[in-house]
């Protein structure tokens, strides 16, 4: 299972990175066109003067946006502390793989799809250490966050593990209860 983790990490890392450009790109898109919108209600009929002006700052807003340094400097950082708690769950040392992950998803925290990922590994992690209320956290941060970005399938499975989680401790109601619930 954990194997695939690593092509699956890959997977994700650069699924999730051109879904953002994507998603960035559209409010980008949508911004300009509001832009556009306004400023030539004002005047009726723009110049070509003005035209050139708003597609020139358009294209140069929309250029730092795709090669600023900013957004490039965050990214290897976070895909490395993911790939680091891979390998020390691999090796069986869970403490350092919770570390690396908890310190991935607080510079995740607005990306609901990356986020869902490594609290689903925490959750794994922590049951492996015996930490069972931080599991059914994570599992249940991982069920939020599934369902943020409509995978369902994954949302299934994040309840079934917190079901399983919760029989374990011994509290088949509550089980049952992650089932019913929607």
């Amino acid at each position: 299972m954990w194997k695939n983790m690593k092509a699956k990490s890959k997977y994700l890392k650069i699924l999730f990175s051109a879904r953002w450009w994507m998603q960035m790109l559209l409010k980008v898109g949508n911004f300009c066109k509001r832009l556009i919108y306004f400023s030539t209600q004002r005047h009726q009929k723009p110049n070509l003067h003005h035209r050139f002006i708003k597609v020139l700052f358009l294209t140069t807003l929309l250029t730092y946006l795709l090669f600023g340094q900013v957004v490039s400097a965050q990214t290897p950082n976070v895909t490395a502390l993911v790939e680091q708690g891979i390998k020390d769950y691999d090796t069986g040392n869970f403490h350092n793989a919770v570390k690396h992950w908890e310190d991935a998803l607080i510079q995740y925290k607005s990306n609901s799809a990356a986020t869902a990922v490594v609290n689903e590994n925490l959750a794994r992690a922590y049951q492996q250490l015996g930490e069972n209320k931080a599991a059914i956290a994570s599992l249940s941060a991982a069920i939020r966050d599934y369902g943020a970005v409509a995978n369902i399938q994954q949302v299934g499975r994040m309840k079934s593990e917190l079901a399983q989680v919760y029989s374990n401790l011994g509290q088949p109601r509550k089980a049952i209860a992650v089932h019913k619930r929607r």
